[in-house]
Order: structure tokens, then C-alpha cells, then sequence
């Protein structure tokens, strides 16, 4: 198995300095290591990526104002990122300042089979809950109890390159172990509803033994929503404090802006742009498609080609199989139907669009259509944008289409050889 050139961003995103009335700079702070150690005494990386906050500082302002707004912004944004990985990691334990062990996903994991509620902080139990309501939305193309999935392709994807017997596809072994593995999930909302039991006036949730589970343990995962969500605690924080000239960016994969872009009249909007990744090598960046927005707004990109996440091989009937860290729970498997999936929204949280990206990135083209307009009848106040990557041949021979819901107000723009199909 060969590994390729793997990209590390999903998006290009320039920000543009000021507009025709406003005048000012950008300034960005990166989190990268957290402010907590774990119970093993060291420090790791929050949401396990770069979580990263950009702040405009109008020209007015003088220098000491400036640097006290940027202060206060990156304070706020490092304090609420540091926290809010703590409660949803699912790898370390914490403690807080008493030497008193913090409730995370963790600790609810380790619980399984004891049937002891866990009390939950606030965030924590809504996060939860939050992933059940989007098992429903998504039927079942979204489900936090796929931990045990995650496990097995993370493993394969550090071994494949040296032994491509370790995919299932080569080897009846890993096959079989993968079966077991799904077959162990619940796979319906009432398996679900019998597997994790709420309490809503304790705010506690007890992790059952079920005998659907067949004597292997699931896993909750809250990867595919958990910086959504932190992103979502963090803009409200910021809003509350008065700061609406902001970006927030989780990982090179999700944007979303704290008010209104700032732009100029003559750029006509904060462009956004998506990597092709079968034109870029590391960090020689050649996009697909462009798109500008005007309005405050939540953009994410799904994608297979993620760094240290991904490979590819051609099957015995010659098709190319994409492997990458967005499984399918009723398969076990990635699945290939796109490099990347892309939704622009003015009206949903960025939990749902990063969950929604996940389920979008599990669903062939006719499928993912009729969720999206499930869920615009649910909301019909509401928009929900998707662009489709789709790729044919390998990465040398690639042709590539995009497949749009909308032009997004006649801004949307492929890349030189790229051809955009509209679904309706």
C-alpha cells in the first residue's frame, strides 16, 4: 500500500483586511496544546487539531485598545476551547484545581456495563444528547457509539503501508473483526435509547450492557461533533462579550464567522475556496471550487484525504477504494462516493453541520438529496447548501465535478477543467 501526499487542510481561507468604510487588521491566535494535563501528566493537542480564533481590530482604535480587544478575544477563546476538551475527551482523564477528577466522555466510557449514572456538566449531557437527536435526523448516518470503529481504522492506518493485509479487503482476519464490531453497535434508535439512559432533572446518563452488544464493548465518540459544539459555546461567549468581528476555524476544516464578514465592496464577499487534492501536493494548494458569502454564516468540508487518515488501492474490478476516518455505522466501512462533501448554511448550529457533513460523506448523491430536503421541510425558514467533489481515476488522471444545490448568489466558481452539475 502506498501512502500518498496527504493534505492537512481541507480549505484555503484568505481573509480580506477591511472593507470600504471600516479599516483594520487581522490577528490570529492558534490553540495547539492544552492548558490541562491529562492523568498521565502530559499535554496534548485540544479537539486533537488546530482550533484557531481571528480577530479584526479596526484602524480607529489605538494600539493599547487594539491588543486589549485581541487579549480578551484570545482569552475567552483559549479558555473555552481548553474546558470544553477536557469534558468531551474520550482518551484522558483531568482534574480540576481540588485534585478532583473532571466527568468527560472518558469517564462515561469506563463506566459501561456498571449501570452508575453519571453526573454531567451541562455541556457535556447536551452534547450527548445532541448525538442521539442526530442519529434520528441522519437515520442512523450519524452515531456516536462507533468509538470501536475508529479504533480499528486508526489502527490499520498506522500498519497498511507496511502490510496491506491489514485492510479487510485483503485479509479475511481483519474482515471478520469488523463484522463483530458493527454487529456490537446499536443500529436503531430504540437499541440506542436502551444503550445510553438519560436523566434529564439529574442531568445523568448510564451507560448499559445490552445484549445486543454481544459481549463487546462500544465506545461513545463525540469526534464528529465535539469541536461543532465548541465552536458554538465559543461564538455565543464571544457575542456575549461584544466581540461580532471574528473567524473561527477548527482544524482547516469548518469556519464559521462571528457576525458579519468583513470584506471589500470590491471583493464582493469573504472567499472561501476547497482543495482539489488530486492538483495539490503538501502545502502547494490547488482548489476546485470557490465560493464568497456576505452574510454571518457556518461553512465545513468533510474530505478523504485527510493527514495520517487516509489511503486509496484499486479493487479486483478495477475501482478505486477510498479508506479514511469517516466510517459508515451500518458498514464499518469509509465509503467512496466523493473526495469531499462542503455545506455553506446562514440558519444551522455548527454541531448540526458538522454532523451533517459526516452523514452527507456516508450517502450516495440521490440519498444525500433526499436528506437535505428532509431536513428543509423540518426548517423550512432555513438553507442548507451542498457542493459534492466527486472524483473519476486516480489522482493523475483525475476528472473532477462538482455537484452544487445552488451558485450561492452567482458567486460559486470551479477550478479550470472542473465542471459543475446543479442537483435540484
Amino acid at each position: 500500500m502506498e501512502k500518498k501526499n496527504i493534505l492537512p487542510l481541507l480549505l484555503v481561507f484568505t481573509l480580506i483586511s477591511c472593507n470600504s468604510d471600516i479599516k483594520g487588521e487581522w490577528k490570529n491566535h492558534v490553540v495547539t496544546v492544552a492548558s490541562t494535563p491529562t492523568h498521565l501528566n502530559t499535554y496534548v493537542t485540544p479537539f486533537n487539531t488546530a482550533m484557531q480564533v481571528n480577530c479584526f481590530l479596526n484602524a480607529n482604535n489605538k494600539e493599547e485598545e487594539k491588543e486589549a480587544i485581541f487579549n480578551n478575544v484570545k482569552s475567552i477563546y483559549e479558555n473555552e476551547v481548553n474546558r470544553l476538551h477536557v469534558l468531551f475527551d474520550r482518551h484522558y482523564y483531568y482534574k480540576n484545581e481540588k485534585g478532583e477528577l473532571i466527568t468527560n466522555v472518558k469517564t462515561i466510557n469506563d463506566s459501561y456495563g456498571t449501570n452508575t449514572p453519571i453526573k454531567c456538566s451541562d455541556e457535556l449531557y447536551e452534547l450527548l444528547k445532541y448525538g442521539v437527536e442526530f442519529y434520528s435526523l441522519t437515520d442512523g448516518m450519524f452515531n456516536i457509539f462507533t468509538g470501536s470503529l475508529t479504533e480499528y481504522w486508526e489502527e490499520i492506518f498506522e500498519k497498511v503501508y507496511d502490510d496491506n493485509a491489514w485492510d479487510p479487503y485483503f485479509g479475511d482476519e481483519q474482515k471478520n473483526k469488523l463484522v463483530e464490531l458493527v454487529d456490537a453497535i446499536p443500529s436503531n434508535i430504540e437499541e440506542i435509547e436502551q444503550q445510553l439512559v438519560f436523566d434529564d432533572e439529574n442531568k445523568t446518563v448510564t451507560f448499559k450492557e445490552c445484549e445486543f452488544n454481544n459481549g463487546i464493548k462500544p465506545i461513545i465518540s463525540v469526534g464528529g461533533i465535539a469541536k461543532g459544539y465548541a465552536t458554538d459555546i465559543v461564538k455565543n461567549s464571544l457575542k456575549e462579550n461584544g466581540y461580532n468581528e471574528c473567524y473561527l476555524i477548527s482544524g482547516g476544516s469548518s469556519i464559521s464567522s462571528v457576525g458579519k464578514p468583513i470584506y471589500t465592496k470590491e471583493a464582493g464577499g469573504q472567499k472561501i475556496s476547497v482543495i482539489n487534492p488530486a492538483k495539490s501536493i503538501f502545502f502547494n494548494k490547488e482548489s476546485a471550487f470557490s465560493l464568497k458569502v456576505t452574510e454571518e454564516f457556518s461553512f465545513s468540508t468533510s474530505g478523504n484525504y485527510t493527514e495520517n487518515k487516509s489511503y486509496d488501492f484499486v479493487d479486483n474490478d478495477g475501482n478505486r477504494i477510498y479508506r479514511h476516518h469517516i466510517i459508515n455505522p451500518f458498514t464499518g466501512y469509509p465509503e467512496s462516493y466523493y473526495r469531499s462533501v462542503s455545506i455553506l448554511t446562514h440558519s444551522f448550529s455548527n454541531i448540526m453541520v458538522d454532523a451533517l457533513s459526516t452523514a452527507f460523506m456516508n450517502l450516495n448523491l440521490e440519498d444525500g438529496m433526499k436528506l437535505r430536503n428532509k431536513i428543509l421541510e423540518l426548517y423550512p425558514d432555513s438553507n442548507l447548501e451542498l457542493m459534492y467533489l466527486l472524483q473519476e481515476n486516480d489522482d493523475n488522471n483525475a476528472i473532477c465535478t462538482v455537484h452544487a444545490t445552488s451558485d450561492i448568489n452567482g458567486t460559486l466558481q470551479a477550478a479550470e477543467g472542473i465542471e459543475i452539475i446543479y442537483e435540484n
